[in-house]
């Protein structure tokens, strides 16, 4: 399967109007195979900022290499993509953050890979 991206807005009152105000949620970005190696490879995960209905432990590194492999998967997706910011600026998308987060949710059992900003 071919990675896919969709374009949610994001939901506020603030930003209701606002088309600059959104996320990019991709599928199909790994295999099962290379999920479970990156699971399996961060083991010091710790409890973070759980929510009512959610636990969640989560393990912060750097790992140059996968934000590589993952810009690879997924840069023709902004390569012509600009967005302006509230000072008139004009910016674009160059890469990934190598600050990455694995984050486990014991509700429901839920593995993400979250880039921190």
């Amino acid at each position: 399967m071919s990675v896919t991206r969709a374009t949610l807005p994001i939901q506020s009152a603030e930003w209701s109007t606002d088309p600059t105000h959104f996320v990019h949620v991709f599928s199909n970005l790994l295999s099962q195979a290379e999920c479970e190696e990156i699971i399996k490879s961060h083991t010091n995960l710790v409890p973070s900022a759980p929510t009512i209905g959610t636990i969640r432990a989560r393990e912060q590194f750097d790992d140059p290499a996968l934000t590589a492999k993952l810009w690879s998967r997924i840069s023709h997706f902004y390569k012509d993509d600009r967005i302006k910011d509230e000072d008139g600026n004009w910016w674009g998308c160059k890469g990934l953050n190598i600050h990455m987060r694995l984050a486990k949710y014991d509700s429901g059992k839920i593995n993400s890979l979250e880039c921190a900003s």
